[in-house]
């Protein structure tokens, strides 16, 4: 009898774990590529205010510092190349290499922002939108 039992019971979990292939196979949601964004007036909305967070980004707004200004004399990093940080002390003495830490990240920072705003201005002017507002959003994508 417990034989009987076990086996049923096994013949019954084979079946149920069988039957559930299709429930584990589902489609994707919320993929977004640059040939399915944008498609709406929304959407369009969305990718011009998404140009504008590159310029909230770390890399972006303090990444520029020591290539810009410390490198150009506009600011002093301090008398001592390892006092604050590190990391900075090649931009002041123009030891620096293409592999300095901060200088990839700032530029791929700026070119993150640039695809962000070639991606508006490729694909907006195919939206059905308002002419003032799709020009209003080209607009900022080219500025």
């Amino acid at each position: 009898m417990k034989t009987q039992i076990n086996i049923i019971s096994g013949i019954l979990i084979l079946t149920f774990l069988s039957a559930c292939e299709d429930f584990l196979q589902r489609d994707l949601q919320g993929e977004l590529t640059q040939e399915s964004f944008p498609v709406t007036a929304n959407d369009a909305l969305l990718s011009t205010n998404q140009v504008y967070v590159t310029l909230r980004e770390w890399y972006y707004h303090s990444g520029g510092y020591p290539i810009l200004d410390i490198m150009s004399d506009d600011a002093l990093k301090g008398s001592n190349p390892n006092d604050q940080l590190p990391t900075v002390g090649p931009y002041n003495s123009f030891t620096h290499t293409t592999t300095q830490d901060g200088l990839d990240r700032w530029w791929a920072t700026l070119y993150k922002g640039i695809k962000r705003a070639n991606v508006v201005i490729e694909r907006v002017p195919l939206i059905q939108l308002d002419e003032n507002i799709k020009n209003r959003y080209l607009a900022e994508a080219g500025f």
